[in-house]
Parts: C-alpha cells; sequence; structure tokens
C-alpha cells in the first residue's frame, strides 16, 4: 500500500499547485474532506470483505487497497493549502521574512529543516517547502533579488533531498530517495 501512497501523495502535491491557483481554497479543502470521508466509509466497507489472504501482487490486491491510496491524493492539499492561505493573509511580510530567517539558520545549522529544534528531532525533515517560503516572500515584496539572497540555502536544501540519487539502483532507496523498477525516482 506504501508503494501506491507515496506516487498518489506526490501527484496530489502537484496538482494542488494547479487547482490551488484556479479556484478558492477554502471550497477545494472542504471538497476533499467530504470525498476522502466518504472514500474511507468505502474503503472500511471494502475491507471488512477482503478476507486474510497474503497479497502478493497489485493484480490481487482488493480494491480498499486503492481506495485507502487514493485518499493520500486528496490529503495532500492540505498541508500546502493551509500554509499557504495562513501565510499570505499575513498583514506583515516582516513576519514572514523572519520565519525565511529561521528557516536559512535551521537549513545553515543541519542542512536541512528538522521536524522540530530538539535532539531526536534532527533527523527527520519537514517537506521540501523553503522555496515555497522564499517565492512567497518574493512575490509579497515584489523583490527578485530575494532569491539571490537565499540562493545558498536553497542550493542546501535541494542538494539534501537530492542525496542518494546516484546510489540507487532499480527496487532500492536510499536516504530520501527511492529508484522504482522502471527507473523512475521518488524523492
Amino acid at each position: 500500500m506504501a508503494s501506491i501512497l507515496a506516487p498518489s501523495t506526490a501527484i496530489g502535491r502537484f496538482f494542488a499547485g494547479i487547482v490551488l491557483r484556479k479556484l478558492d481554497w477554502l471550497t477545494v479543502l472542504v471538497t476533499c474532506f467530504i470525498v476522502a470521508a466518504a472514500l474511507v466509509l468505502a474503503g472500511v466497507s471494502l475491507a471488512d470483505n477482503a478476507g486474510g489472504t497474503v497479497i502478493t501482487r497489485w493484480s490481487t490486491a482488493p480494491l480498499a487497497t486503492f481506495i485507502f491510496s487514493l485518499i493520500g491524493f486528496l490529503w495532500a492539499l492540505f498541508y500546502p493549502a493551509i500554509n499557504s492561505a495562513i501565510l499570505s493573509s499575513l498583514p506583515r511580510p516582516d513576519l514572514i521574512e523572519s520565519m525565511t530567517d529561521n528557516f536559512t539558520y535551521l537549513i545553515r545549522t543541519y542542512g536541512h529543516i528538522p521536524n522540530g529544534n530538539r535532539k531526536y528531532y534532527l533527523s527527520r525533515s519537514q517537506p521540501p517547502f523553503f522555496a515555497l517560503i522564499v517565492t512567497l516572500l518574493a512575490e509579497i515584496g515584489n523583490d527578485e533579488k530575494v532569491y539571490l539572497q537565499y540562493s545558498s540555502e536553497l542550493q542546501t536544501e535541494y542538494k539534501f533531498w537530492q542525496y542518494g540519487v546516484l546510489d540507487t539502483t532499480p527496487d532500492t532507496a536510499k536516504n530520501r530517495v527511492v529508484q522504482m523498477p522502471g527507473s523512475e525516482m521518488l524523492i
């Protein structure tokens, strides 16, 4: 199921950017929430009837497997939509710049943005959203020089997420990189 959920979530994030530029974010989120809730109910009822058989191929997987993975596509919209709505509604761009500077410090110190500032969070990372925040800061201030100001940290975060790309072979993973059987990369 995880092999279906990860691409489903990634595709959902990609389409989130497209959909949220054209439609009202609250309408999209409410719709996704309702559809996801309906899919959960449908998936639970189908999972009860699936039985306890061992699944060795996608073709033998019960329909509930694919329904729960489809929920990842819908949930992928929530995080970027809510954060974008909150950040873009802030009346003070200086707060966004302060947040960006805090994330810059974390990237310079740890090479990525950890999930938290406690020691046990340092090996876990937030999704790669630093570029989105820098873009938002550039748009709000109408200043393209922001990209140059944070270019070193943007490159550092990119390298963090790309580390391991050259060391993987089909059906292997290294750090945050998975190479699929057809040589596609999940990062």
